[in-house]
C-alpha cells in the first residue's frame, strides 16, 4: 500500500515516521522501497525511517542507509534446544510425521508447529497424521491438526490461536510463504532456521527439532535468503516504476540489484503488450491499465475490504492521469481478453505427456494446488 502512495505522492507528505518490519523478507514491495525511500531521505530531512527484523544483516543496512546508527533490542524469548539429525534424512515429509508424533507420545505439554513448503504438502501431511493417528487406537491423547497456509478463510487459520482441551494438543502445519511464480523447493537460509527455532521459545523453554544435520545447516544453507527481486518476474514491478518516472531501471540504487538481463525481460515484456515504446517510456496504454476484476463464488470479507482499498488508488491514479473510469458490466468477454492479455506469458497448451507448456519459452508447467482446476483435466 506505501508502493502505491507513492504513486500520487512521492514525497509521503503526510507522514514524519515510516516503520518497515520484518525487512529480511526482502520481498520485492519492500526492496523497491528501500531505493525510494533512501531516495526521499534526500529530499526531507525531517523524515525519519526505522527498519526492524528479529534476523537483520544490520551493517548491511546500515551501510545502504547512510551508515546510519544500529540499535540492539534485547529479545524475551526462552531459552530453545536445537536438535539434528545424525544422518541427511530420505523422506523430509515421511521424517517430519514420525517426529510428530514422537513428541506427541514423548513430550511434555506444549504445542507443535512444523514447517512445510506448501499447501499439497500440508494438506497431505494432515491426512496422513490423521489416518496415523487413528491406527494408534483411542488409548493414546487427541491431537489437533490444524493446516495453516494462506489460501484459507481466515476464520479457520485463527483456530490455531484456540488453546487446546486439557489433555489433548494442537499441531499446526504451517507454510512460512504466500508462494512463488516459480515452485521449486530450496532450502531455507540460516537467518530463516532461527526465526523459526525462535518460534519455539515464545511463550516457555522449547524444542526445534532440524530435520537435517548441523554439517548441512552450516555448510550447505545460505545464511541470507535471496532477495525475492532476484528470483521473480519483474514485468509489474518495471510498469511500477515506470510510472514513478523511474526510467533508467538499471541505474536504480537497489540494495542487491537484480540480473540486469531479469529488467531487460520485463521491459521486453511490457514492450510486447503495449505499455512501453521503443524508447522504454510509458505509452497512453499503460496508464490506463487497471488490475482485472476476480470473480468467485466465495470472498472473505477480509479480501473484499483488500479490493476496496486498492480500487481507491487505482481511482486516485485514473483521477491523476484524468482518464475515464468504466465498468465493462458484465461483459466478461472483456474481462477475460484483459487477463489473456496481460498474462500473454503465463499461456500454455496441453502437454501430451505430462502437465502443459507454455506457449512463449515452451516450459514444462503444473497447475498450482490452490487453483479451483488443480484436481480437474483442463484440456485447452
Amino acid at each position: 500500500m506505501l508502493l502505491r502512495e507513492i504513486l500520487t505522492d512521492e514525497n509521503l507528505s503526510q507522514y514524519s515516521v515510516i516503520m518497515l518490519d520484518e525487512a529480511h523478507e526482502r520481498t520485492i514491495h519492500t526492496d523497491v522501497l528501500f531505493g525510494l525511500l533512501k531516495k526521499l531521505l534526500k529530499r526531507r530531512l525531517d523524515l525519519r525511517l526505522i527498519v526492524t527484523s528479529a534476523t537483520l544483516d544490520a551493517e548491511k543496512f546500515s551501510g545502504y542507509f547512510f551508515n546510519c546508527n544500529i540499535f540492539t533490542i534485547p529479545g524475551r524469548t526462552f531459552p530453545v534446544e536445537k536438535l539434528y539429525t545424525k544422518q541427511p534424512e530420505t523422506d523430509y515429509l515421511d521424517a517430519a510425521l514420525i517426529t510428530v508424533l514422537q513428541i506427541h507420545l514423548t513430550e511434555p505439554e506444549g504445542d507443535i508447529l512444523v514447517f512445510l513448503t506448501g499447501q499439497e504438502e500440508i494438506d497431505s501431511a494432515c491426512q496422513s497424521l490423521y489416518e496415523r493417528m487413528k491406527n494408534l487406537g483411542k488409548n493414546v491423547p487427541e491431537l489437533i491438526i490444524l493446516p495453516v497456509y494462506s489460501a484459507l478463510p481466515s476464520e479457520m487459520q485463527s483456530r490455531i490461536f484456540d488453546p487446546p482441551p486439557p489433555g489433548t494438543r494442537k499441531v499446526n502445519v504451517y507454510n512460512p510463504k504466500q508462494g512463488l511464480e516459480s515452485l521449486v523447493i530450496t532450502p531455507i537460509s540460516q537467518a530463516s532456521a532461527e526465526q523459526r527455532a525462535g518460534r519455539a521459545g515464545r511463550t516457555g523453554p522449547g524444542k526445534c527439532y532440524r530435520l537435517y544435520t548441523e554439517s548441512a545447516f552450516r555448510n550447505e544453507m545460505p545464511p541470507t535468503s535471496i532477495p525475492e527481486i532476484q528470483r521473480i518476474n519483474l514485468g509489474m514491478t518495471t510498469l511500477t516504476m515506470k510510472a514513478m518516472g523511474i526510467n533508467d531501471l538499471l541505474s536504480f540504487d537497489f540494495m542487491d540489484p537484480p540480473q540486469p538481463q531479469a529488467l531487460i525481460s520485463a521491459m521486453e515484456q511490457l514492450y510486447s503488450l503495449g505499455a512501453l515504446d521503443e524508447e522504454g517510456l510509458l505509452t497512453k496504454l499503460a496508464k490506463n491499465f487497471s488490475g482485472p476484476w476476480c470473480f468467485e463464488n466465495f470472498i472473505q470479507s477480509r479480501s473484499l475490504r483488500r479490493a476496496q482499498d486498492v480500487r481507491k488508488q487505482l481511482v486516485s491514479i485514473m483521477d491523476k492521469y484524468k482518464l475515464d473510469v468504466v465498468s465493462a458490466g458484465k461483459n466478461f468477454t472483456k474481462i477475460r481478453k484483459a487477463i489473456t492479455a496481460g498474462f500473454f506469458f503465463h499461456g500454455a497448451r496441453k502437454d501430451p505427456q505430462e502437465g502443459y507448456r507454455t506457449l512463449v519459452e515452451n516450459q514444462a508447467v503444473y497447475i498450482h494446488p490452490s487453483s479451483a482446476l488443480f484436481k480437474g483435466s483442463p484440456t485447452g
